[in-house]
């Protein structure tokens, strides 16, 4: 994640994700990150020009990648 300033959102950086163990996958209308196991962990929808990420329905595996880990701030 990054912060920008003045944005209402935290940005996810893909290839982060990737490092960590999980394939992402973008189509149009949404996408989808599995874990190594191939289990989706998270769907994202895309609204717009932008996809966004509903972390309260997110597996608290996948929360402590987004909230606790610092070198992802």
């Amino acid at each position: 994640m990054l912060l920008v300033e003045g944005l209402k959102h935290n940005l996810i950086s893909i290839s982060q994700l990737c490092d960590k163990g999980y394939k992402v996958v973008i189509e149009p209308s949404q996408f989808l990150i599995f874990d190594a196991c191939g289990s989706i962990v998270l769907v994202g929808k895309r609204v717009n020009n932008i996809y966004l990420l509903n972390l309260h329905h997110a597996s608290n595996n996948i929360k402590y990648l987004f909230t606790k880990d610092d070198t992802w701030l």
